[in-house]
């Protein structure tokens, strides 16, 4: 199934072997922390807690996915064009396709 998403693109990388034995793509997106409160969690009767953003990796389809936006500079907005699969038994595979640039996103200004 092939689904269309935006989102924030952090970074990005690619390599592809002289032999060609090798071609791949990696976009790293922005995603949420899941806000997480758990007994148990560190130990008998613990607590643990997560908040904010972090990036995330999603495998390309190739590396020419990534090569055609690697003169941008991050963070940027994007459409990003995701194949999805399934095992069957719950497994799903998800594989960018293809990466819309929209719009730069100014990074945060460091505190002086």
């Amino acid at each position: 199934m092939e689904m269309i998403t935006q989102g924030k693109v952090t970074g990005f990388k690619w390599w592809k072997s002289a032999d060609k034995q090798l071609d791949v793509g990696t976009l790293y997106l922005e995603s949420n922390l899941k806000n997480s409160k758990k007994d148990g969690f560190g130990g008998e009767n613990g607590e643990g807690f997560a908040k904010g953003y972090a990036s995330a990796p999603i495998k390309c389809a190739s590396a020419e996915v990534v090569k055609k936006i690697k003169h941008l500079e991050t963070p940027f907005s994007a459409e990003i064009v995701i194949d999805q699969e399934t095992d069957g038994a719950g497994g799903v595979v998800q594989v960018c396709m293809d990466v819309r640039p929209m719009q730069r996103v100014e990074p945060a200004k460091k505190a002086a």
